[in-house]
């Protein structure tokens, strides 16, 4: 993992909501959302919490959250993927399989639609999951936590999560308010935006 390599980039989310949670509660909640508990092989996406030192592990019971004064934790994100030049390939094959099965010269929309939809199902079943492990520090005291990967989907996910565990809304900071903090003046900030 990213930390205990010594070297990453982590990013920072706020959030406004009160956070009181002792330790013994953070562990059952990230337990009820974590990646085990909410994992279903239906789904082409699949995330919850899961342990920082061993995110292979089902139970946050084992497993410790607190290093020193912070709380660390991690998220697994898996998403099935079919690679499009062999979806392609299939999709033709299967094509002309239903062609010749139907006896048609011609496919309708809805003929494509469901050989799509079929061929769709019937891969992302056999897919093996592209895994993404995120590392996430939270600091309570400070209504901020840092992560360790910034993606639209990782950042979707993670909101999810924390809006349905801890009922928290976690956002991101806007360049505007980033100024203000470095600058730690936003009298002048705002002096600024004004003209």
């Amino acid at each position: 993992m990213g930390i205990l390599s010594g070297s990453m980039n982590l990013f920072r989310v706020y959030f406004n909501d009160p956070f009181s949670f002792n330790t013994l509660q953070l562990s059952d909640i990230l337990e009820q959302y974590s990646f085990n508990a909410l994992y279903s092989d239906e789904k082409n996406i699949n995330y919850g919490f899961v342990p920082f030192e061993y995110p292979e592990k089902e139970s946050f019971q084992d497993s410790s959250l607190l290093y020193g004064e912070h709380i660390l934790f991690g998220m697994r994100y898996d998403e099935k993927k079919i690679n499009a030049k062999f979806f392609n390939l299939e999709f033709v094959a299967l094509k002309k399989k239903f062609m010749e099965e139907n006896r048609k010269e011609f496919l309708s929309k809805m003929d494509v639609e469901f050989i799509k939809n079929t061929l769709t199902n019937r891969l992302t079943k056999s897919a093996v999951p592209n895994s993404t492990i995120v590392e996430i520090l939270l600091v309570p005291e400070n209504k901020e936590a840092f992560i360790s990967v910034q993606t639209t989907k990782i950042f979707e996910a993670l909101s999810h999560l924390f809006k349905s565990a801890f009922d928290i809304s976690i956002y991101q900071e806007t360049f505007v308010e980033l100024a203000k903090r470095v600058l730690n003046n936003p009298s002048k900030m705002d002096r600024v935006l004004q003209l």
